[in-house]
């Protein structure tokens, strides 16, 4: 089922559809969420189930949300949020409850409770922010970064209910990553930084929760916002895809050794993506899943990356094309969730798919809360 909607968020652009490629067994369709979905979250908690929230599709903004439960392969309906939400955040904290802050528009913040599966409102930010990112310190705070367009940060402390004005990023950073690093500091690269063209960057930069300082790195080698980040092998991180400075479809990827602090050139994906989800699987591998690709549009196409050859390859097909702000979390069974996106005619899409996994890449690994 599918349904009309208007794009909100920076980088949006006219697509065309192609036909669907040949169906792979590496993907399982799922039971659908109760609506469709663009530009929601999900998140994996502590047992075992994933919350989806928020959203938008052709009825408006949406406040609904669903428990998935893998054992049982449902989805569970929940009270809805205090607010409807798309282009928020979903963090989840220490106890393993879920923040949800922002959203188009919207600086209002909320908090879900595992224990009774509730919503209760926070602290409001300090100021609207989409395209912003949240992430999780090791101190249990979140750290909230950039929005369409603005350098602005603060920082939420979950155990006393504050946000706390932090210093600026060096630019605004709109549809940008940020990873934290296995010291505890927090990597943030690319983005848009606003203006006509809407301009990506190719800067980067390192917060430390320490000092409450950043302090910019090596810039990637190609400025992209609307990209995807994710950590493989010691102490590198890879990041791939997105729009570049010419608007033009990016399938490059490059390498982030955050000890040396250096950008290296890897391979390139076989197709351009955008808005598009990298997801960490359990052997190390990395999956990119669907988007939009340049002279093709929305794609159905997945593949995977291998840090031990350096090499990508194809990962089959979903069943349905998702072609932009799908929403994907590895579960802890080891396979991944796959949600929602475009349809690649402008609408929002209920499926729900799961990536499987061949056990031979599971056997002696565990799962990763």
């Amino acid at each position: 089922m599918t349904h009309k909607i208007q794009w909100l968020c920076a980088g949006a652009l006219a697509i065309a559809t192609y036909a669907a490629p040949s169906i792979s067994s590496t993907w399982t369709v799922l039971p659908d969420m109760a609506q469709p979905r663009v530009f929601h979250t999900l998140s994996l908690i502590g047992d075992g189930t994933v919350l989806v929230a928020g959203g938008q599709n052709g009825t408006g903004v949406l406040a609904s949300a669903q428990l998935y439960d893998p054992a049982a392969t449902t989805w569970l309906d929940l009270p809805p949020m205090n607010t409807s939400r798309t282009g928020h955040t979903a963090t989840v904290l220490g106890n393993g409850d879920v923040l949800i802050a922002g959203g188009f528009g919207i600086a209002s913040a909320e908090r879900f409770s595992v224990s009774t599966r509730t919503w209760s409102a926070v602290a409001p930010m300090g100021e609207a922010r989409y395209g912003h990112t949240a992430t999780l310190l090791t101190d249990g705070r979140i750290l909230v970064a950039g929005s369409c367009y603005s350098a602005s940060v603060e920082i939420f402390d979950p155990a006393v209910n504050v946000w706390t004005p932090a210093a600026s990023m060096s630019v605004p950073r709109c549809e940008h990553t940020a990873t934290r690093l296995p010291n505890g500091r927090v990597l943030v690269a690319g983005g848009s930084m606003g203006g006509s063209t809407v301009q990506p960057t190719s800067s980067a930069e390192i917060f430390d929760p320490a000092t409450g300082t950043w302090t910019p790195v090596m810039p990637m080698n190609q400025a992209r916002y609307g990209h995807a980040m994710a950590e493989f092998g010691a102490g590198r991180l890879l990041v791939t895809g997105g729009i570049g400075v010419n608007s033009e479809f990016l399938a490059s990827a490059e390498a982030f050794d955050w000890v040396q602090g250096t950008w290296s050139p890897v391979a390139p994906m076989l197709q351009s993506r955008y808005g598009f989800p990298l997801q960490r699987l359990l052997d190390g591998t990395l999956v990119a899943i669907g988007g939009f690709s340049g002279g093709i549009g929305a794609t159905a196409t997945s593949e995977r990356f291998d840090p031990a050859t350096g090499s990508w390859s194809l990962a089959g097909s979903l069943n349905a094309i998702r072609g932009d702000r799908i929403a994907a979390t590895l579960m802890s069974d080891g396979r991944v969730l796959a949600t929602g996106g475009s349809d690649g005619t402008g609408g929002a899409l209920s499926g729900a798919e799961r990536f499987e996994v061949d056990q031979v890449f599971l056997d002696g690994f565990e799962a990763v809360p």
